[in-house]
């Protein structure tokens, strides 16, 4: 009895004694723990700082294996991630600190972030929303936000987020942009002319607002003051080829044809210099529309074969090349491109836009106009059969 009396008092004795040892030794490796981390984290940031990202990913990772519950190191290995491009193990960081607290900022805007890279725009905004309701206005993630919303479609919404960070900052050259583009595409026009102005007060070298403005004083109808606009961008920019093409295009829409071919024919000297193969094509037809309007049937011709060498499939261009022989004498052959032509046309829409209206225009101005017959009943054919497929498609 007596032996087993004390067999509790003994073992009690034994297992704080334990206990204590366990608890030192705990503390110890805690101790060893933290530091190595801390020495991890050091390196890594060392490393960051002198540009080596994937060393100081790796450094990072360490850190974060000895210390998995500290918020600095997993914020700091999350951003790295983003940095490098890998968005889906940043965004697993990011909401392994907000799992612990929820409102982290860093973590926040870093989780909002992470998703918008991978196009994840309908968890980014309500993250966004989240960061900017507990830090305030913030310009980066106002921009941002604006610029996740304007994907999603949200076009309003994003001009409102944008006009608030141009509060914050009224001199941001990216702001400026966004809002002026954003203000167009919703056609709120007189204010992105506004915008557009005041961003080209700040920043008279960006030839992108000057053609931003150009597009939007086209769409308000102001075709002067629009061509006028072009034209400084290109004292701006003198290879901007965007500008050159617009001017000959509204040239030739005020019915100033020799001067859009005039245009026209620079546009394609910078081109032929060392441009882009399909725009030398589109411009090569551009002009041959333009020498069309003139009514130089023969150069029109040229010009259009010359884009089509470049670009068999520009259908457009081989109707206004049909439309040219036809006013040449060259009826078989316009025949022929109008039949290529059709073969490549899915849309009985863009049958009508591109070559049955050209067509029917230039047999009102001219009635005696040799082959217009054939080639409408070959279009009207090719229209109706155009027709039944988007019927049976349906």
């Amino acid at each position: 009895m007596s032996g087993d009396a004390t067999f509790p008092s003994v073992w009690a004795r034994l297992r704080d004694a334990i206990e204590e040892w366990v608890g030192t030794f705990g503390d110890l490796l805690r101790t060893r723990f933290s530091r190595d981390a801390v020495r991890y984290h050091e390196l890594g940031v060392q490393a960051y700082e002198k540009g080596d990202k994937p060393g100081a990913l790796e450094y990072l990772k360490r850190a974060n294996q000895y210390a998995p519950g500290d918020p600095l190191f997993a914020s700091d290995l999350g951003q790295v991630y983003y940095e490098l491009g890998e968005f889906n193990e940043a965004e697993g960081k990011f909401r392994s600190v907000l799992k612990a607290s929820h409102s982290d900022p860093r973590a926040l805007k870093g989780l909002a972030y992470a998703l918008h890279a991978q196009r994840k725009l309908s968890e980014a905004v309500p993250i966004y929303l989240r960061f900017l309701a507990n830090n305030g206005d913030e310009t980066d993630a106002l921009v941002s936000l604006g610029g996740a919303l304007e994907d999603l479609g949200d076009h309003q919404q994003a001009i409102d987020f944008y006009l608030r960070a141009k509060e914050l900052d009224p001199h941001n050259e990216m702001i400026f942009g966004n809002l002026g583009r954003t203000m167009y595409a919703v056609g709120r026009l007189s204010e992105a002319a506004q915008i557009l102005r005041e961003a080209i007060e700040q920043y008279p070298n960006n030839a992108d607002f000057q053609n931003l403005l150009a597009l939007t004083l086209e769409a308000q109808g102001d075709t002067e003051q629009a061509i006028a606009t072009y034209r400084a961008s290109l004292e701006q920019n003198p290879k901007d080829l965007r500008a050159r093409i617009s001017i000959s295009r509204l040239l030739d829409s005020e019915g100033k044809h020799l001067e859009a071919v005039r245009e026209a024919q620079s546009t394609l000297k910078a081109l032929e210099q060392g441009g882009d193969k399909d725009a030398l094509a589109q411009a090569y037809g551009n002009l041959g529309w333009y020498f069309y309007e003139c009514e130089d049937w023969k150069q029109s011709i040229e010009a259009s074969r010359r884009a089509l060498e470049s670009d068999p499939q520009l259908y457009s261009v081989r109707f206004n090349l049909g439309l040219a022989l036809l006013h040449d004498g060259a009826v078989r052959e316009a025949l022929e491109e109008y039949e290529r032509g059709a073969n490549d046309v899915s849309s009985p829409r863009e049958l009508r836009y591109w070559a049955i209206e050209d067509l029917k225009e230039a047999a009102v101005k001219r009635p005696a106009l040799d082959g217009v017959g054939d080639v409408l009943e070959l279009l009207a054919s090719k229209e109706k059969k155009l027709e039944m497929s988007v019927k049976a498609a349906r």
